[in-house]
């Protein structure tokens, strides 16, 4: 679809085998189906829903088999736009399908990726997800579905962070001694969120985020205090 995007059960059965082989591995702890929302707007929601079904058999089969531990979606836009967004992802809908291709037993169905950063808090403060009635963020609608939900884009791809304000760089805490640190801390604080990846390319890089684990995550009234917003 789209002359990108594949969701063919062979294709993602294909792949995973392959990525067994390259890694070098027995298991892979998380399997992601990478931007399935590629294919939304270009085929109807009632197909997509089809195929992720399908890729669903195929990812809780390979779970059985001890090939994965468990799978998810990472997503760009999905699980962030609302539902009127022909890229809407229904994570509600999509744990559903999980449930039922599993059968009697717990689905592996147990994590999403979206980006979480401070120039896009969508995923912890715009309602974009339907869950029990209500329209919720999309971290939330994930824990009220026991999803683990795991940011990308954390330090928001190092673009503006020299423009921090002098109350976020405050509440960050003044210790932090650069903004990508501090861009970092205030994404792992983001409340309902399990973990926040973060790319680095150099040495120095590594020394300088690792020491974050010296340091707690903001508490929910800290974090509030920061006052994000649309």
């Amino acid at each position: 679809v789209a002359g990108i995007h594949c969701m063919h059960p062979e294709y993602i059965q294909d792949q995973l085998e392959r990525s067994l082989i390259n890694l070098g591995v027995e298991t892979i702890d998380i399997y992601y189906l990478h931007n399935p929302e590629t294919q939304l707007g270009i085929i109807p929601p009632d197909e997509f829903y089809r195929r992720l079904k399908a890729v669903f058999a195929v990812l809780e089969k390979a779970a059985d088999a001890g090939k994965i531990t468990a799978y998810g979606i990472a997503t760009w836009q999905g699980f962030r736009v609302p539902p009127t967004d022909a890229k809407h992802i229904d994570l509600a809908k999509a744990k559903s399908i999980a449930q039922e291709v599993a059968g009697g037993k717990s689905d592996r169905f147990q994590f999403i990726q979206l980006p979480v950063n401070l120039t896009m808090p969508e995923a912890f403060i715009t309602p974009t997800q339907p869950v029990d009635g209500k329209i919720l963020p999309a971290i939330t609608a994930a824990n009220q579905l026991g999803i683990n939900a795991i940011a990308s884009a954390s330090i928001a791809q190092a673009k503006n962070l020299m423009q921090l304000p002098q109350n976020i760089i405050h509440y960050l805490g003044e210790n932090l001694k650069t903004d990508a640190v501090r861009a970092l801390q205030f994404t792992r604080s983001v409340p309902g969120l399990s973990s926040a990846l973060v790319g680095m390319k150099s040495p120095n890089h590594v020394a300088e985020n690792l020491a974050l684990t010296s340091i707690p995550p903001l508490d929910a009234e800290d974090f509030a205090q920061l006052g994000v917003r649309e």
